[in-house]
């Protein structure tokens, strides 16, 4: 299950790494992960209280095409937002040819949804930005964020939670695959070079 490969497996995984997981059956991790999913507020990791945050009201949309990541996490953020855009539309004003850039995402932002406030930079998991992006949640506010892949092709995700389950985790949802999308927890050891636009 794709779900499982992303909660507990970073992108860049080694052979010889090994994981708790390994120790438990697939169906199990899929117990475990709807307990998450069904609870979202606290859990018990060795002896040791948890906790997270998830938005609600936030709906998944899967991106068109190859190129419309970007749109799709538009749609999903002007949906929540009460806003009824098509990922064309989106694309259009985002300047999608083919792919979006920062600016063009801080374009539509700014202008299509009035959130002139909002800001980006790159994310480093530092303990001030963790605290930054849960500031960001607990006031009801998704944000984008992108991840570049080891042949610089950034790739944009909607994030709508946050997790502190022994590591801290990303409440992702992704518009890939196309015309599906996925939602899961990304952990920080994950590692991938990112960077966040707080949409505010």
């Amino acid at each position: 299950m794709q779900l499982i490969t992303q909660l507990f497996l970073p992108k860049r995984v080694k052979a010889d790494t090994w994981s708790v997981y390994d120790q438990i059956s697939v169906k199990e991790m899929k117990e475990n992960i709807q307990k998450w999913d069904d609870n979202g507020e606290v859990l018990e990791l060795s002896s040791k209280a948890v906790s997270s945050k998830k938005l609600s009201r936030f709906s998944l949309f899967g991106q068109e095409n190859k190129d419309y990541c970007a749109p799709a996490v538009g749609q999903m953020i002007a949906d929540y937002y009460n806003v009824d855009h098509t990922q064309n539309y989106i694309a259009g004003i985002m300047g999608n040819d083919p792919g979006v850039d920062l600016a063009g995402q801080m374009y539509y932002y700014f202008n299509e949804l009035d959130k002139t406030d909002s800001e980006a930079f790159q994310f480093y998991w530092t303990s001030g930005q963790w605290q930054y992006v849960k500031d960001t949640i607990n006031s009801k506010k998704p944000f984008v964020s992108a991840v570049v892949n080891d042949y610089a092709e950034g790739h944009a995700r909607a994030c709508a939670g946050w997790g502190e389950f022994g590591d801290r985790y990303l409440y992702i949802y992704d518009p890939s695959p196309i015309n599906e999308g996925d939602i899961y927890w990304e952990a920080e050891w994950c590692r991938l070079p990112m960077y966040n636009i707080y949409v505010k």
